[in-house]
């Protein structure tokens, strides 16, 4: 079995346009509002082999506060580029390079990669994935590099409104 947390950072500020967009910080309300998903993350007790996040400010921020929620090594989380710029197959290269010895995720992104990363598990599209939101994708699969064609298990959407499982 191999799980996939596909995390979506928390909304980022536009205030400064002198900013490069990897640099862009989170804005606090978007803080707020991960925070609330963090917990109600950590309530369903995710036992987390590895963190790897863009390295846009934005999504390095939100994978800390995941970590911290979650009692996650804040000097284990890895900074990965093709996150931040290779779409979905960027995504799909980075997990099928994951050890087969971890069993759990975490990838941090961005928009539209992640909501087309996660379409392909579901059978009704999911729109767009909010900000600060989490997939949990459940595979049936004993190696990562079976994910694209694994039975899925389980999928819990974790949001902003609710937690809900598709």
């Amino acid at each position: 079995m191999k799980t996939i947390y596909i995390a979506r950072h928390a909304k980022s500020s536009w205030r400064n346009t002198q900013i490069i967009d990897v640099d862009r910080p989170l804005k606090s309300s978007g803080i707020i509002a991960l925070q609330k998903i963090a917990e109600r993350l950590k309530e369903s007790e995710p036992e987390l082999d590895a963190i790897y996040t863009s390295p846009a400010v934005r999504a390095a921020h939100t994978a800390l506060i995941h970590a911290r929620y979650l009692n996650f090594p804040e000097n284990r989380i890895e900074i990965r580029n093709s996150i931040y710029r290779q779409g979905k197959e960027g995504i799909y290269e980075l997990v099928k390079s994951v050890e087969n010895n971890l069993n759990a995720i975490m990838v941090v992104g961005h928009d539209p990669s992640l909501t087309h990363f996660i379409n392909d598990f579901l059978t009704i599209p999911l729109e767009k994935m909010q900000t600060s939101s989490v997939m949990k994708i459940e595979l049936n699969a004993e190696n990562w590099s079976q994910i694209r064609f694994a039975e899925v298990k389980q999928l819990i959407y974790f949001n902003r409104q609710e937690t809900k499982e598709l």
